[in-house]
């Protein structure tokens, strides 16, 4: 239901950050593949079976269990917002809402009450971007 040239960034953002509100899964997963991990490294020693398929692990399954220093990369909300204000077009409007003259409880009242049609919202942020690119 977003424009098809609005900013990505924003669609995954919490609407109190002025995003679209959709879940990112990418963040519940990452938190379950590392929860996992941490599972396995603390049962290894205990369980035979676990210590050989740790050991097996090499790049076989998602938790890459042979690589003790594997991380799941998964941007943090904060890393999000500030990709969103870096860009030319999409974040004059991001850096606009910082501004002190700016009401931030009004100016997306209209979103968190969810009474527009999903293309409508798609449409009206498009508008507030365009409308800040001047």
């Amino acid at each position: 239901m977003r424009h098809p040239k609005a900013a990505i960034e924003r669609v995954t953002l919490p609407v109190s950050m002025r995003g679209m509100g959709v879940t990112d899964i990418a963040r519940p997963h990452s938190r379950h593949i590392d929860s996992l991990r941490q599972y396995f490294y603390r049962k290894r020693e205990s369980l035979n079976m676990l210590r050989v398929i740790c050991k097996a692990d090499v790049n076989a399954t998602p938790l890459h269990l042979g690589n003790t220093n594997f991380t799941m990369q998964c941007k943090s909300i904060e890393s999000q917002k500030a990709d969103w204000k870096s860009k030319a077009l999409h974040g004059a409007y991001a850096n606009e809402l910082e501004n002190e003259d700016v009401d931030q409880e009004s100016t997306h009242l209209w979103i968190r009450k969810g009474n527009a049609f999903g293309k409508t919202t798609g449409f009206m942020m498009t508008i507030q971007v365009r409308f800040y690119q001047q």
